[in-house]
């Protein structure tokens, strides 16, 4: 006959119930038979908590300097270099604005600009005036049709007009009911 004051606690989340649980302590069974059920309230809000985390999170944050930027691919193994992105891979609805920053080193200015830009995906500005004294983080906002997809590429010249830096950046991948970024190889 299974103890009617044993750990008994949300059967459903794999806690030990009454037919396999161990008796409670004489010394909390009147405790523990009163706070169960905020026992288990407790529990199970934690358990979907942190199972939505991914959908609970905050706006990701402007990088406040290049360096600080998530996507900084090797420019031909220099690491002196900094040219590369800041982005999130969460999905995003068809024709929703969603900003793309671009990170370099903007010492001496020059200009930036995501190109080329696939088809069905609008990048604007169609470019950036770097400040010599900037963080050489410049947003963007892309916009993607339905079924667009595609690499996008970001250029970087300087005061004269001479490449600096051209690097592959994210991938634009659509599915049904929306897109998302993803790293590019």
């Amino acid at each position: 006959m299974p103890n009617p004051l044993a750990l008994s606690t949300c059967p459903s989340l794999g806690l030990p119930h009454q037919r396999t649980a161990h008796p409670v302590p004489s010394r909390y069974r009147g405790k523990w038979a009163r706070n169960r059920g905020l026992v288990c309230v407790a529990l199970v809000g934690l358990f979907l908590l942190t199972g939505c985390a991914r959908t609970l999170t905050a706006e990701h944050a402007a990088p406040t300097r290049a360096i600080d930027c998530n996507y900084l691919p090797d420019v031909n193994a220099d690491p002196g270099i900094v040219a590369g992105f800041d982005w999130t891979g969460e999905k995003h609805q068809y024709g929703e604005p969603v900003t793309l920053y671009v990170c370099v080193s903007s010492q001496g200015g020059g200009s930036v600009m995501v190109t080329p830009v696939p088809s069905g995906v609008t990048v604007t500005p169609t470019k950036r005036l770097l400040e010599p004294t900037g963080s050489g983080v410049e947003p963007f906002t892309v916009v993607v049709a339905r079924g667009a997809a595609g690499k996008l590429w970001m250029r970087q010249l300087d005061q004269e007009g001479h490449g600096v830096a051209d690097i592959g950046g994210p991938v634009v991948v659509a599915e049904a009911d929306g897109w998302h970024f993803a790293p590019s190889h």
